[in-house]
């Protein structure tokens, strides 16, 4: 279902504001060209501009991690009380948005203790030791500093201040889970869990089981069975999890657009196709970044202890990941550090090429490092020959869908078939391909082309295909269920369909895909005498889309049967397709039938565009008792064209 507008604009403000805080981060640590180019990236680097849109907990995560960071910068420079417990408290909250964050607390205590009473920093820009003189200025400095009684106070001090502020914010939610399940569990369960998936031989089937246990009681079960499998034979145990640790080490190190746009079967959603410059463009500043953020990080240290808690972060998100499994979203941490020190990088090209020619020890491991990176990211993909054949399937995949728009379903039938040849597996081409054979009357060969696979797009034509041979139960249940599934936009994907001609419209009914867009899923409305009314909101704007069987005359008219969901008329704004607009007032209580002018410019015409927009407001806001967050408009029941071919 569709989340609040309200939980968007969280969402978005927050991965907003990290964009000042990494200049103010990189500024703080490194120079203010570091700073910049460290917020340009976040501000243009395609995962950090989506991440916004989907309602994951990892902006949260994400913004809570920067804020921690620049947090523990601040107070490095100005030992306030104040700053580390706000620091604490930020890490609190990113834990609570992913529970394995509290690892991040000791990384945070370990800077905690290094930068207790430490001497004035050196410039990000300054030459710096080498290792061994490094080493042996730290172990005279340590030798020192732990003959203090002052400094023991002092780092005892600080650390208590950052973990009760810390455990401020978690042990609620701690407390909270042992009154619920009658157990200890910190955040959540889902470390042991994952890890039993991992190993699990079927981990589609152990999805399943697990769901069959209580929630307290998962995690239990998942540590037990992982215990089992492993003493039931150690060898291939301990063989899984080392082979799954390389293929899944070498899948951190790609170049991710590019992997989602050209080898998934589906985009579930994501607008690759619509920003793929930026896409490709990102994995471009991706490579860059990634690569001198690793140089960077062989440099000799002149931050001080952040560089120990960014080899602490990548380590330990580098090591989850092989025991666990890749997502995309849990690599954050990685690129938020690697681009941090990517930036430095760019920001003194020479200084930083002359830094590793003085040292020769970190220059040499640099040459290691980025020969490690560079043979990881070629040998995991032969990304040359996917670019290639990536331009082909999408150039057959417009050809296609222009044939198609234009009536010659043949031609949309050969393109859709030459694009599969490269890409057999991508869901989005198969639908089409059924729509185009569907179109010729080739049934039989568009429910083989569909075949078994309950993919979104596939699910949609599969109802598609129903309507068309007439079996209107059917189709209804499988329009409805493709609505139902996360992912794409339905609505939307069916206005790109060829219907039947219609001058009347049953909204609710899944039957009604291919005529509108912008409105809710079904719903069902029970009336005194046993019936059951279909409608759908219409959510702030939408589109009526009706193909006609003869043409619009002058004085035809639109009719709705509407309602508002609030009290008082709701103003209802239809823009035709000749661009006239007319508004009129929609009122509360009951259904009503309304009927406009269609404009006698659009006589002619055998289809029927109307972009409609009204006010939303959000039932869990302004109606008592209401948990219903979806932004809606309008109740919508059925729409109909008056005066066709007269």
């Amino acid at each position: 279902c569709r989340w609040s507008s309200a939980g968007a604009a969280l969402q978005i403000g927050m991965i907003t504001l990290t964009i000042p805080l990494a200049y103010a981060i990189g500024s703080r640590l490194f120079n203010r060209r570091a700073g910049l180019i460290y917020a340009g990236i976040l501000a243009v680097w395609f995962p950090f501009v989506e991440l916004p849109i989907h309602l994951f907990s990892e902006p949260t995560f994400f913004f809570c991690l920067v804020v921690h960071l620049w947090l523990l910068l601040r107070w490095r420079d100005n030992r306030r009380w104040t700053t580390l417990a706000l620091a604490g408290i930020a890490i609190g909250y990113a834990s609570l948005a992913r529970s394995t964050t509290l690892y991040g607390v000791v990384f945070a205590v370990l800077f905690i203790v290094l930068e207790s009473h430490r001497t004035t920093a050196a410039p990000a820009d300054a030459p710096g030791l080498g290792v061994w003189p490094w080493l042996r200025q730290q172990w005279q400095v340590w030798l020192a500093r732990l003959r203090l009684r002052e400094w023991w106070l002092a780092v005892l001090r600080n650390v208590a201040i950052f973990l009760l502020a810390c455990a401020a914010i978690i042990t609620p939610w701690t407390l909270r889970n042992y009154l619920v399940y009658d157990r200890f569990i910190p955040i959540d369960t889902l470390s042991s869990v994952n890890l039993w998936l991992h190993v699990e031989k079927y981990p589609e089937k152990g999805v399943e089981i697990i769901k069959t246990y209580p929630q307290a009681d998962r995690h239990i079960f998942a540590r037990e069975d992982t215990r089992r499998i492993m003493q039931a034979d150690p060898v291939a145990f301990w063989n899984l999890i080392w082979r799954n640790a390389g293929f899944h080490f070498q899948h951190i190190w790609k170049a991710q657009f590019t992997e989602d746009f050209l080898t998934r079967p589906s985009f579930y959603g994501r607008p690759l196709r619509e920003f793929w410059v930026l896409g490709v463009a990102s994995d471009v500043l991706w490579f860059v970044f990634t690569l001198g953020g690793l140089l960077a990080l062989t440099t000799p240290t002149r931050e001080g202890a952040f560089r120990v808690v960014a080899l602490a972060w990548i380590s330990f998100t580098i090591v989850a990941m092989m025991i666990m499994h890749i997502e995309p979203r849990y690599l954050f941490p990685i690129w938020t550090f690697l681009a941090l020190y990517g930036a430095w990088a760019l920001s003194r090209p020479r200084h930083f090429v002359d830094m590793l020619r003085q040292h020769r020890l970190h220059g040499a491991m640099a040459l290691v490092i980025g020969a490690v990176f560079l043979s990881v990211f070629f040998t995991y993909r032969n990304y040359p020959q996917l670019i290639v054949d990536g331009i082909a399937r999408e150039t057959n995949y417009a050809a296609g869908m222009q044939a198609y728009q234009a009536g010659d379903y043949a031609a949309a039938e050969d393109a859709f078939r030459a694009a599969l040849d490269v890409h057999g597996t991508f869901t989005e081409l198969r639908a089409n391909l059924a729509l185009a054979l569907i179109a010729q009357g080739q049934t039989d060969a568009a429910r083989e082309v569909l075949g078994t696979s309950d993919a979104q797009h596939i699910v949609m034509v599969r109802g598609v295909l129903a309507r068309t041979e007439g079996n209107l139960d059917e189709a209804a249940t499988y329009l409805i269920d493709s609505e139902k599934r996360a992912g794409m936009n339905m609505q939307a994907f069916g206005l790109q369909i060829d219907v039947k001609s219609a001058t009347a419209v049953q909204l609710g009914t899944g039957l009604d895909l291919g005529y509108i867009a912008g409105f809710s899923s079904v719903e069902q409305l029970p009336q005194p005498d046993g019936t059951i009314q279909t409608y759908r909101w219409l959510q702030g704007t939408g589109r009526l889309h009706l193909p006609l069987s003869e043409p619009l005359q002058a004085g035809s008219v639109l009719e709705l049967r509407l309602t508002s969901g609030q009290p008082g008329a709701v103003p209802l704004t239809l823009t035709f397709a000749n661009g006239e607009h007319k508004t009129i007032q929609i009122e509360s209580g009951q259904w009503r039938i309304y009927r406009v002018a269609v404009p006698a410019a659009l006589a002619g015409r055998t289809v029927l565009d109307v972009a409609l927009e009204a006010p939303i407001f959000i039932p869990a806001s302004t109606l008592p008792g209401s948990i219903d967050t979806r932004p809606l408009s309008l109740m919508v029941s059925t729409v109909q064209v008056e005066g066709v071919g007269r």
